[in-house]
């Protein structure tokens, strides 16, 4: 697994405040309201971080366990008020199988070397009716030195998502993209510059609030009411074609 020192500490302090987490948040509770009813069971946010999913999934009546490797994001998430957490790698966890009637990969695959056997212990804690939700980044296209410094080993495709889902045996049951107008502006400000050997981001705290702070309270509040009709299509299950991340709900595949 590859993520950055310091990482979970960073961004704990922008989560709250980040239109672009607050987004990916209304997405995520999205996809889960339509694609699994209430009461169906206990929901895995697996490496869950600073727990941001899991409060927002608990407040909308979801019995949330959060499993986190890092010591500082799990005591994060304890501190936020998630009451279920286990510090340990999935595979050190020793869980039993089927435990999870839900499991949620927000954002963490991408870190994962290997990220077919990663799911593959995924499934086994993950009922025989469950249901996986993942978010992504999207497009090799979009790779800059921002994706380096984040840790990731790859962004996705919807079709190498695919590939990856049936490997592991899961059959996609919804893919969608996430924040549709971001491409262009993280094509031309992010990977050009890459691509051309300039070091357009430095890695620290104070670029990295600058990445996930809209500017103001009115800006975020406006995007997010720009961006309302992604979560509206999702609860739909209407495609949502391009964007800067994937979102996607798959079952096993029997």
């Amino acid at each position: 697994m590859s993520y950055p020192v310091g990482g979970h500490n960073v961004f704990r302090s922008i989560e709250d405040v980040s239109f672009w987490f607050r987004h990916r948040n209304r997405c995520i509770v999205s996809a889960v309201d339509r694609f699994t009813p209430h009461g169906h069971g206990i929901f895995a946010d697996i490496g869950g971080g600073n727990g941001y999913v899991s409060v927002e999934l608990s407040r909308h009546g979801r019995p949330v366990v959060l499993l986190e490797p890092g010591i500082v994001g799990a005591r994060n998430a304890l501190q936020r008020g998630v009451k279920n957490v286990i510090c340990a790698p999935l595979k050190s966890a020793k869980l039993k199988a089927g435990v999870f009637d839900a499991v949620g990969l927000f954002d963490v695959i991408e870190h994962i070397e290997d990220d077919v056997d990663f799911l593959l212990e995924v499934s086994k804690v993950l009922s025989e009716t469950g249901l996986l939700f993942i978010t992504v980044p999207w497009s090799s296209v979009l790779w800059s030195r921002a994706d380096i410094e984040a840790g990731h080993y790859r962004r996705y495709s919807k079709v190498t998502l695919r590939r990856l889902l049936s490997e592991a045996g899961f059959r996609d049951l919804y893919t969608g993209c996430l924040f549709g107008p971001l491409p262009l502006p993280v094509f031309l400000m992010r990977a050009v510059p890459f691509r051309l050997g300039l070091n357009r981001w430095t890695g620290d705290s104070t670029q990295a609030s600058r990445d996930h702070a809209a500017g103001s309270y009115l800006l975020s509040e406006l995007l997010l009411k720009a961006l309302s009709y992604e979560p509206w299509c999702i609860s739909r299950a209407l495609p949502l074609p391009f964007g800067g991340s994937i979102i996607s709900v798959a079952v096993k595949d029997y």
